[in-house]
């Protein structure tokens, strides 16, 4: 069918060094295209437009986990996804604004994508071709060239999802096995994302740069606008993906930091205890001649009976210090995850932080953010008490009378 514009995706080094000699496309724009190791870039020459964007294609590889010796529940392999990424060169006639060459640099190495995943963004575009009544067909090369761009662009969503996805999951499995599950899935994760936003982070340049060339069509400049928002939602998707991986990195880092200050304040309450205990068995234990207590009959057993009971008040003062006293709370910090954490279910911990306040688990909710209930009177001034104007004289003659029922009383 009739078309306005022509569009050659190139496949080979030879075939793009015939396409460079027939377009009179420029040297140094051919070599960069043939770069496997070119970054995204773009020119503009005395015949043509030159640009360099990376294509994506989502894979998946399996990761060998080390379980604890005493944990027989614990799975040894794990699923998280991968990317490959591959250059795409775009060349776009600046002459007659009718050709569009496209050339995807091919590599031998395994990690670089295979001709599957430039056919999907290639079958996008022609899909959109093949329709009689598309625009395509009647605009320029340079709405093609949009075309092609906001196809690559859109090629990285489904990646930042795949690895959204596989961070809930292993968030929810770290939880469940409380942190003992291996941190290599976690590590991969974190590695991947870093890479993917290294890679994408020059995109917004390249398409504001396209954007404020005169030569680019006031038409397809708004197009383009729309691919640049895109692009700035794909940064801040990878930089929040980027934080979510290190706020489960804290999160396991204050987890085993709270099991250690546990363990610290049991062996010092241990240590409390038993400290006036070991004095008074180093005193009677010295080798003096006179010691009264020593030829005492029943000191053995006063010293048994007076020591446990010194430990049972020592340790009931110091159990209601421990529920009242801010380091109680720890224990309830990082709770056992309850069985609906366990299935899949996320939850929400809300608890006051004064003395005497606990941590309970409720479902996530808008309830769990309100502020308080309706029938709760706002405080005014003067420690909750209400305002001065809203305060009921009491006459002097009842208080006297009070006073005087309390005397007899």
């Amino acid at each position: 069918p009739w078309a306005r514009v022509r569009w050659i995706d190139a496949r080979g080094a030879l075939v793009m060094k015939l396409l460079a000699a027939r377009f009179a496309l420029h040297p140094i724009a051919l070599e960069d295209a043939l770069s496997k190791q070119q970054r995204p870039k773009v020119d503009r020459y005395a015949a043509h437009i030159f640009l360099i964007l990376p294509q994506f294609e989502l894979r998946s590889r399996d990761l060998e986990l080390v379980c604890p010796d005493d944990d027989h529940s614990c799975v040894t392999e794990a699923h998280v996804p991968s990317f490959a990424y591959a250059n795409v060169a775009i060349f776009v006639d600046l002459k007659t604004f009718r050709d569009v060459v496209t050339y995807v640099a091919e590599d031998e190495d395994e990690a670089s994508p295979s001709t599957s995943s430039s056919a999907r963004w290639v079958a996008r575009v022609e899909r959109k071709l093949a329709k009689s009544y598309t625009r395509l067909r009647e605009a320029d090369a340079q709405f093609l060239a949009y075309h092609i761009v906001d196809a690559l662009v859109d090629s990285v969503f489904p990646i930042v999802a795949a690895y959204r996805r596989a961070l809930v999951v292993e968030k929810r499995l770290m939880r469940a096995a409380r942190y003992a599950r291996d941190l290599r899935v976690l590590a991969t994760i974190k590695a991947d994302v870093a890479r993917l936003a290294r890679v994408a982070k020059p995109l917004a340049r390249v398409i504001a740069h396209v954007i404020d060339d005169d030569a680019i069509l006031d038409d397809v400049v708004f197009y383009l606008r729309d691919v640049h928002d895109n692009v700035l939602d794909l940064e801040e998707a990878v930089a929040a993906l980027f934080d979510d991986v290190a706020a489960v990195y804290d999160e396991a880092g204050k987890y085993f930091q709270t099991r250690m200050d546990l363990t610290i304040f049991t062996l010092t309450v241990v240590t409390s205890i038993f400290l006036p205990l070991q004095f008074i068995t180093g005193v009677f234990g010295m080798n003096f001649d006179v010691m009264p207590e020593l030829r005492y009959r029943y000191s053995y057993f006063i010293f048994w009976i007076a020591a446990l009971i010194y430990v049972a008040l020592v340790s009931c003062v110091i159990y209601r210090s421990h529920l009242t006293s801010g380091v109680g709370r720890l224990q309830h910090a990082y709770p056992a995850p309850p069985a609906s954490h366990r299935s899949g279910a996320a939850g929400t911990f809300v608890g006051g932080g004064g003395p005497g306040s606990s941590r309970h688990h409720h479902p996530p909710g808008p309830s769990s953010f309100r502020g308080p209930p309706a029938s709760v009177p706002e405080r005014g001034p003067g420690r909750g008490r209400p305002p001065r104007s809203q305060q009921t004289s009491v006459p002097s003659s009842s208080l006297h009378q009070n006073e005087a029922a309390a005397a007899r009383l």
